[in-house]
């Protein structure tokens, strides 16, 4: 059970599946500290801020969305299938532990909920993020969490598209992998907009790249929201709602496939997971506060 106190924004209770998987997923706040009754998702993240170009989650973002959030590989016998939302909008771990037993589970496909059905897939049982670890689900922080663990995991795109600049990406993620191995958080197959911990410059740390790149130096491997702008001379990097590093990143755009978790030769991959990742289509500054509070208030992320 997950108790959130004063430094995640509201006071009250979560009371998840418990470690024997009987408690049924239910979250009851009780207030949110700086005013008023909270439900986290009583309005959803992409029906206050639309218009993304893809947008992965463990959480339902849009009201008119009517897909599933995830397919499942378990590994007692490779069957697969589709796991939706409960009525809370998140993950149905009901649904996800039942169909996994006492095994393990394994993501084949993360949905894209933006719209544009630009799904993010994995055929190879070897490569699959997991998400359920002997019955149990993977969390970080509380929270379902994509776990990319061992070597090559990695989930991609299965066709082209492309972006213009400006483009701004919002994503809750973890990476362990040491920053000597330039692990990536994401890439593209062209026009390489490009979010990775660099070694071959000062300070070494958490980079963008679009064209040229700047560096923030940021080394820190525990869970966080990064939010990166490529967009020329205005591009940044945001942790946690504090900026990191600006600069001119280029404007290159991005094209090809998309890849997550990995760089665009499917190796330099992250050691950690995901539990969001959206990208606009556009420069959100004027939303960013706004995106980046609905993210991290879900997510309970300081």
């Amino acid at each position: 059970m997950k108790r959130f106190g004063l430094n995640s924004g509201y006071i009250g209770v979560d009371r998840r599946r418990d470690e024997a998987g009987i408690a049924p997923l239910q979250k009851v706040y009780l207030e949110r500290i700086r005013g008023g009754n909270y439900s986290p998702q009583s309005t959803l993240l992409l029906d206050l801020y639309p218009n993304a170009a893809v947008a992965y989650s463990l959480r339902k973002l849009r009201t008119s969305y009517s897909g599933s959030a995830i397919r499942v590989r378990r590994s007692s016998d490779n069957t697969e299938q589709d796991i939706g939302f409960d009525a809370n909008n998140e993950l149905d771990t009901t649904a996800l532990t039942t169909f996994c037993g006492a095994g393990n589970g394994f993501i084949s496909r993360w949905y894209d909920q933006s719209g544009n059905n630009r799904n993010v897939i994995q055929t190879t049982a070897l490569n699959q993020p997991q998400i359920v670890n002997s019955g149990s689900i993977i969390t970080e922080n509380g929270d379902p969490f994509v776990s990319y663990t061992g070597i090559n995991k990695q989930l991609k795109t299965t066709s082209s598209f492309s972006i213009s600049s400006p483009l701004q990406v919002f994503f809750v993620a973890k990476n362990t992998r040491a920053v000597s191995d330039f692990p990536y958080y994401f890439d593209f197959q062209t026009n390489r907009a490009i979010c990775y911990y660099a070694n071959d410059v000062i300070p070494a740390g958490l980079s963008i790249a679009n064209g040229t790149q700047i560096n923030s130096g940021d080394t820190s491997l525990s869970l966080a929201l990064f939010n990166t702008l490529f967009n020329g001379a205005s591009s940044s990097i945001h942790k946690n709602g504090s900026l990191l590093i600006s600069g001119n990143a280029g404007s290159n755009g991005a094209s090809g496939i998309l890849f997550l978790g990995t760089r665009n030769n499917n190796i330099q991959n992250i050691t950690g997971g995901f539990q969001e990742f959206i990208l606009y289509p556009s420069d959100q500054s004027s939303n960013r506060i706004g995106i980046e509070n609905n993210i991290t208030t879900y997510y309970g992320i300081p």
